[in-house]
Formats: C-alpha cells, sequence, structure tokens
C-alpha cells in the first residue's frame, strides 16, 4: 500500500503469485481500506503473472508483471537524471528477479525454474520498507542470487 496524504490518494496491490484469493479477500480488503481512508480516491490493482481477473473485478484492476516491468522501465528512462546509483542497481536488479523467476523474456508466464520472487511493501510512520523473498526452489541455485 502507497499513501499520498497531499494528494488523498491511496494505492493498494494485491500480489498473487502461486496462490489464489480467499473468499472475499478483495472484498474485506476493500471495505478496509475505505474505512481507514474514507476521504482518500483509491486505486486496487490485483498484480498476477499472467493478469488474472480479480474476483471483484468492479473495483480491483488486474495487472501482470510484464505490464509493471514496462512501467518501471519507462519510469527510469523519464527519470533518470534524478534516479541515484543505488535506486538504479536496486530496480535493475528487481526487473532481472522478476523476468527469471515470474515471467521469461518473452512475457510467456512461469519460467521452467518455477520459483518465484514474493514482495511485500510496507509504510509505518512514513517510510518505506521492501522485503524480498526467493522461494521455492532449489536452496544452492537461490543462495547465489
Amino acid at each position: 500500500m502507497a499513501v499520498s496524504e497531499m494528494n488523498r490518494f491511496v494505492i493498494v496491490i494485491e500480489n498473487k503469485v502461486w496462490s489464489t484469493e480467499s473468499n472475499h479477500q478483495l472484498r474485506k480488503y476493500r471495505k478496509s481500506i475505505q474505512e481507514e481512508f474514507p476521504h482518500y480516491r483509491p486505486l486496487f490493482i490485483f498484480l498476477t503473472p499472467d493478469g488474472a481477473s480479480p474476483s471483484d473485478e468492479e473495483n480491483w484492476l488486474s495487472f501482470d508483471y510484464d505490464h509493471l516491468i514496462d512501467i518501471i522501465e519507462k519510469g527510469m528512462i523519464v527519470n533518470e537524471e534524478n534516479l541515484s546509483q543505488r535506486i538504479k542497481l536496486f530496480l535493475e536488479q528487481y526487473i532481472t528477479t522478476v523476468r527469471r523467476y515470474i515471467v521469461d523474456d518473452r512475457g510467456n508466464g512461469w519460467t521452467s525454474s518455477k520459483r518465484i520472487l514474493l514482495f511485500e511493501f510496507q509504510n509505518k510512520n512514513n517510510k518505506l520498507t521492501l522485503y524480498l523473498k526467493i522461494g521455492p526452489g532449489d536452496p544452492a541455485l537461490r543462495q547465489n542470487l
């Protein structure tokens, strides 16, 4: 979740990789966000490797990793002068990891390794933290990443 206090806008991303929604999961998330941010404009994104349809299509946008990579790459070009080397390196590594473990370079879905990248954004006290986890798969291969 990302929140802009100034613009009164909230973005919620439900990332589904190798799992499916539980009953009414998206509706519960939407209700919770609307209660916590009643005067904010929400954007609900359902992110999957292949752009699967969310159960609550009326309120959630379907999005796939190929489009996410495209947006990040275009954003890096547009903002090249404003990005630190650390941020550029992080984004390049993220794109490489997503391509390797979630989609192949042709955008055909899962790679043959059947491994995944899990990521979680946490926004607490105006501090954004990103956690990355790779699994399941051969532990020796994961260690070399």
